[in-house]
């Protein structure tokens, strides 16, 4: 393996990609470096064991959490690989086996068993396999248990049995793959967990404190301010399996992005968005934005509360009539064309049709 960079240089490393999250980037870079830093140890001197730390990224969508996994993969130069919690069953149940996730991590370095047991998997939509509570309080179902209990192996360090896709695995005996040094990174938004914290911050303030919704402070709007303050508890009274939760030692937090994330998310990173614009048409023209045209785009991706992925959605909206013309000069995306995107789209679509019907 390569010499693991020291954390600073993780994090200004992740700098070039993400903008903001420094406190994730932070605890991200200290748990990759002393990960790897570990099983560099315990290659030189086996009687040396290092147990690892597998991280949790807590946060809302659109916020940098898979792009962070990723960029680190990146930075460390190991085997990187994306996984949907959603898509997994409990074994003998519809839908893929937790070891599925292994598999792109496989694929991504042509097989090579050696060189996938040191990769990072990124574990998306993690809280969605959270087991669901009545109102009551009473389990109404385990569905996601199992899969947790899947997890928790692979988390832990297993020898795992990584089935082949489903239309050659007639044919194809399944492939082992020992986990015990993959790093896993397990993000999800955790959408009402502020509860949660909520009700245990204000039980510890008011043991006379009632914990249904309805009773809980105005405060408990600042999502953001009461994420930061979960805890293993709050995990567990989600929905998470204790045994699981003790597996995910570091917890990281990613913000809300504000109007001026989003401005420097456009043009800031190695690849912004406006680059890759600037890029697929440099072909065919000069592309340039004005100020505040960046600044409205901002401002609309706001609105959609999807972060960082609202952007795309507004600046395609205003690239279609230029994309669909491309005709070769030197192009300026002003504050009224972000604004009038809409009416350029339908006027472009009323001239095609005009000229479709002579």
């Amino acid at each position: 393996m390569m010499e693991v960079p020291a954390p600073a240089k993780i994090v200004e490393f992740l700098n070039r990609y993400i903008i903001g999250q420094t406190a994730a980037k932070i605890k991200l870079a200290v748990a990759a470096h002393n990960h790897y830093s570990g099983i560099q140890k315990s290659l030189a001197d086996p009687s040396v064991q290092i147990e690892k730390s597998n991280v949790l990224l807590l946060g809302p969508t659109g916020c940098g959490k898979t792009c962070l996994a990723q960029s680190l993969a990146k930075c460390l130069r190991v085997p990187f690989s994306f996984a949907n919690a959603t898509t997994l069953s409990e074994t003998g149940y519809a839908g893929e086996d937790v070891e599925t996730i292994l598999l792109p991590l496989l694929i991504s370095c042509g097989g090579d068993k050696d060189l996938a047991k040191y990769g990072i998997v990124y574990v998306d939509e993690f809280d969605k396999i959270a087991k669901k509570f009545t109102t009551d309080g009473n389990v109404r179902d385990v569905s996601g248990e199992g899969v947790q209990r899947g997890l928790l192996k692979l988390l832990e360090g297993t020898v795992a049995k990584v089935p082949e896709p489903a239309a050659i695995r007639h044919v194809t005996k399944a492939t082992e793959l020992d986990t015990r040094n993959i790093l896993f990174i397990c993000g999800g938004a955790f959408v009402g967990i502020e509860r949660f914290v909520a009700r245990r911050q204000h039980a510890k303030a008011d043991l006379g404190f009632r914990t249904d919704h309805s009773q809980l402070p105005a405060s408990v709007n600042d999502v953001s301010h009461l994420i930061e303050g979960v805890t293993n508890s709050d995990l567990i009274a989600f929905g998470m399996m204790p045994e699981l939760v003790g597996r995910l030692q570091v917890h990281a937090v990613v913000r809300q992005l504000s109007i001026s994330d989003l401005k420097r998310i456009l043009v800031e990173p190695k690849d912004s968005l406006i680059a890759q614009q600037q890029a697929v048409l440099s072909e065919y023209l000069q592309l340039s934005f004005t100020d505040e045209a960046l600044q409205l785009i901002a401002e609309e991706a706001a609105r959609f509360e999807t972060g960082a992925r609202g952007l795309r959605q507004v600046v395609e909206e205003v690239m279609l009539p230029i994309k669909y013309r491309l005709t070769p000069e030197r192009i300026t995306i002003t504050r009224e064309m972000v604004a009038n995107r809409k009416a350029l789209i339908a006027q472009l679509a009323l001239e095609v049709e005009q000229v479709a019907h002579g």
